[in-house]
């Protein structure tokens, strides 16, 4: 018998379960639905063939689901397939297949792009095409594949499938170098160094050098050092001759080395050329020491920031001035780096690392952090500590806190509450509400300094003020056992210091703290003011403070007698689940004055109240109201008598 199978249903099943890594339930999800021709649930059985996950690695299967999505419009299958087919696994290696697939997905994967450039122009399953080739780069150039630009760079280089144009040929290798190639930056350093199709600029040469030598090019490295050796060797050869009397020769070596971006050899050949009067050349040196300041580096980085053609100009001149010891550039470098976009967490510390040796107290506590967790480094919890020190003594309140945390939980350094203690503090003065909090706890338990509960208090306050989500609580907690004194008679200031604690804390919305206010007047007593802290409570929906208003209301205590308000307070309590509420609502009703418009409704609230009474939880309330009912006919009946009542009660 047929039956109808949800494909959108067992995708979504299949995808839940994916997502919680039980693939063996996810594959057969998939594999229902695929069999009725989801495109997606084929690619994801294609890809969990193709990996092994929840079953064993196919890639024959793998090949067959990633062709039967690709008959159905997959780019991502299509690309699958070719490269199955070029690399021959799931199957046979197969040129023209290959090629096939390839260009079915170059419509959208630069990825394939490339491999259709490198098949026309290698003439792999098909014959050799230069312009067939160049447009298939351009293609993935446009969908920044970098190998794409690579090639398409490559190219113009050659004159293959276009005209040659070594000016297009350089933008194209910079665009790849930008997006991080190494062969790509190797290729612009060369360019620069030679000035082939761009401006010869040595120093932007030796900045793409170390960018691929970053990356582990060993020509980049090699080069490097044979440039740095060059010009320290041209360096010290113009000291050599202009000592010994040859300043014509002296000023040759002195320009090779400042060509290469040497600034004491800028310096001198600028000095030079203004003993031979050649002002045009002095005036040179002298803009070129400038530019290469670290501060005109700096400013001419932020300059093309703004351009957003020039993001790599820019940071080619941050880098530059950071390398020389600016300290904004190096901040910058380090958010450079930590973004998202461009995150390099190596790169990121080295930076930040140089900051903190100028004594930045931000990045100082960042290295830290860095070192703490291994991030971008090995784990080095000594190097964490220097450096969190450096900035605690320099006030910076995160790093103080973080010392202090140290000392009081014994992590790296030996346990020291004392010195938690003085670290807490410091962070403290500065406002900072963890450390206040921290100061009130260690006064309040005695933990690397003496007991002090006023101080304390005074602590805790202040971190309370700030919202601090423990404070408040730990305040309320002192002022309780400053008021109480421990069982020991206490000074009238330390009660009044006690009661101002708790009066904020009462003010902050605290109901702990606004019935423990209600309680101390209850004893003093001074009836109002109990009554006032009651009903902050009640009004905070606290039952038993409820219950106490309607008592003092009932009975005029602190306030005149008021059976409506008491019974108003006691309905409150009673819908919050007081077991005695409803009794004392009864007994409200009973006392107030009742007249011939209101009575029927005044004994049916009353038989109400007595009934909810009557299941209380509180049994000696049950007996009551059970005793109060058994009278209510002589009740109803002498309300009737007094108010000539003649009318019908119902069958209550």
């Amino acid at each position: 018998m047929a039956y109808y199978i949800n494909k959108e249903d067992c995708f979504r099943r299949g995808m839940n379960c994916y997502q919680k890594k039980e693939y063996e339930k996810a594959l057969p999800l998939f594999l229902q639905a695929a069999k009725v021709q989801h495109k997606q649930a084929m690619y994801n059985c294609a890809l969990m063939y193709e990996l092994g996950l929840g079953t064993e690695e196919d890639p024959v299967q793998a090949l067959y689901w990633y062709e039967y999505a690709a008959k159905f419009g997959d780019c991502d299958a299509r690309y699958e397939c070719g490269e199955a087919y070029r690399t021959g696994k799931g199957t046979a290696v197969d040129a023209k297949k290959a090629l096939y697939y390839y260009k079915k997905a170059s419509r959208e994967i630069g990825a394939a792009c490339f491999y259709c450039g490198v098949f026309y122009e290698y003439g792999r399953g098909t014959s050799v095409n230069p312009k067939k080739a160049f447009k298939y780069y351009e293609m993935g150039a446009k969908k920044e594949h970098v190998e794409s630009m690579t090639n398409l760079a490559i190219c113009y280089n050659r004159g293959f499938g276009a005209r040659e144009d070594q000016a297009l040929a350089f933008y194209w290798y910079e665009k790849a170098a930008e997006q991080g190639f190494m062969k790509a930056q190797l290729l612009c350093a060369q360019r620069c160094e030679t000035g082939k199709g761009t401006e010869k600029d040595l120093e932007k040469a030796i900045w793409w050098y170390e960018q691929a030598a970053r990356q582990g090019s060993e020509k980049a490295i090699q080069r490097l050092q044979e440039i740095m050796a060059q010009r320290n060797e041209a360096f010290e050869r113009g000291t050599a001759l202009e000592a010994s009397g040859n300043p014509e020769a002296a000023l040759e070596a002195f320009l090779l080395a400042a060509d290469w971006g040497h600034p004491e050899a800028q310096n001198i050949c600028a000095r030079l050329f203004a003993q031979a009067g050649n002002v045009q050349k002095e005036k040179y040196w002298r803009e070129r020491m400038a530019e290469n300041s670290p501060d005109a580096c700096y400013e001419k980085a932020r300059e093309y920031a703004t351009w957003s053609t020039k993001k790599e100009e820019s940071r080619f001149w941050m880098e530059k001035a950071a390398e020389q010891g600016h300290l904004e550039a190096q901040l910058n470098c380090y958010d450079y780096y930590i973004d998202q976009e461009h995150c390099d967490f190596t790169r990121a510390l080295y930076w930040v690392e140089k900051a903190a040796i100028q004594g930045h107290a931000e990045a100082q506590y960042t290295c830290a952090e860095f070192y703490m967790i291994g991030r971008g480094t090995k784990e080095d919890k000594q190097r964490a500590l220097y450096w969190v020190e450096k900035a605690a003594e320099q006030g910076h309140i995160k790093s103080q806190c973080w010392y202090a945390n140290l000392y009081d939980k014994g992590i790296v350094v030996e346990q020291d509450c004392k010195k938690a203690f003085s670290w807490y503090e410091k962070a403290a003065r500065q406002g900072d509400a963890m450390a206040q909090f921290k100061c009130g706890e260690k006064y309040r338990i005695g933990e690397g300094v003496e007991m002090d509960h006023e101080k304390a208090i005074y602590w805790l306050e202040k971190s309370a003020a700030q919202d601090y989500k423990y404070a408040k609580e730990k305040l309320l907690l002192e002022a309780k056992v400053l008021l109480k004194g421990r069982g020991k008679l206490i000074s009238e200031g330390k009660i009044l210091e006690a009661l101002q604690a708790l009066a904020k804390a009462a003010e902050w919305g605290e109901v702990s703290a606004q019935i423990e206010m209600a309680e101390y007047y209850d004893e003093k007593p001074d009836p109002k003011k109990a009554l006032m802290w009651y009903e902050r409570a009640a009004d905070n929906g606290d039952r038993k403070s409820q219950y106490r208003c309607a008592l003092r209301y009932f009975f005029g205590n602190g306030c005149e007698i008021n059976y409506v308000q008491a019974e108003s307070w006691a309905s409150e309590a009673m819908s919050l689940g007081h077991p005695r509420a409803a009794l004392l609502c009864a007994a409200c009703v009973a006392e107030q004055e009742h007249d011939t418009y209101n009575i029927k409704d005044d004994v049916d609230n009353y038989v109400d109240y007595l009934r909810i009474a009557m299941d209380s939880s509180d049994e000696e309330t049950r007996k009551t109201a059970k005793r109060w009912m058994d009278n209510y006919v002589e009740r109803k009946r002498a309300l009737m008598t007094e108010f000539n009542w003649d009318g019908t009660w119902g069958d209550d």
